[in-house]
């Protein structure tokens, strides 16, 4: 049985696909766009760790971050409270374990975490670790 094929569909090899403006590339850092969120709300607290504490001698540190926040805004909020100049933004989301009450046997959820990786520019520090 041949297929019969709907008079406005086009051959999708030979049809010209056109992006509609503005679209695709997405936004870039240079383009003015201007978060209206507090950066405190963005950036919530520090990572202090064994892993952290061995990445800041390279100048790189964790943050636990607000989970709707991209790599832009991260970016502006540790700029922004700390007064340093970010060279790179890693983000990563962590889900939340499954957790027994020992007492009750019920299980719980943690919660879920987005966390940033930020590396500074050189010559730029942040103190964490108090002293060090």
């Amino acid at each position: 049985m041949d297929r019969v094929q709907h008079p406005h569909a086009r051959d999708r090899d030979s049809a010209l696909r056109f992006r509609r403006p503005g679209r695709g590339a997405g936004r870039r850092e240079g383009d003015g766009v201007v978060s209206a969120r507090n950066p405190r709300d963005i950036v919530i607290r520090p990572i202090v760790s064994e892993k952290s504490y061995a990445a800041y001698e390279e100048n790189v540190y964790t943050f636990v971050v607000a989970g709707d926040a991209n790599k832009i805004e991260i970016k502006k909020a540790i700029e922004t409270i700390f007064g340093v100049k970010v060279k790179r933004v890693n983000t990563l989301n962590r889900q939340g374990k499954r957790k027994r009450n020992r007492r009750t046997g019920d299980w719980g959820q943690r919660a879920a975490q987005k966390r940033a990786v930020v590396a500074l520019a050189e010559g730029d520090h942040i103190e964490i670790f108090g002293g060090t």
